[in-house]
């Protein structure tokens, strides 16, 4: 093994609403129907209108990115 980490991209979305931050168990519901939650706790209060949202597979567990945030949450699917 080479000891790199696998990185893919798993869903290109939008949110499907109006960002207004986290709070260490928010869900985020994509314009493509997904769920995701947040699994650690991470606290930020922002306000975005239907942002781009990305979610990474790094390793074995998936983080979102939002569009004009410098962050990455860890998330877990819900549905």
């Amino acid at each position: 093994m080479d000891g790199q980490v696998s990185v893919e991209l798993v869903t290109e979305s939008a949110l499907a609403g109006h960002c207004r931050g986290w709070d260490g168990t928010t869900a985020f519901r994509l314009a493509n129907g997904e769920v995701w939650q947040q699994c650690a706790w991470r606290w930020r209060t922002l306000y975005l209108s239907f942002p781009a949202i990305r979610i990474w597979r790094i390793g074995p567990r998936f983080y979102l990115e939002v569009e004009g945030t410098q962050e990455i949450l860890p998330v877990e699917r819900m549905h």
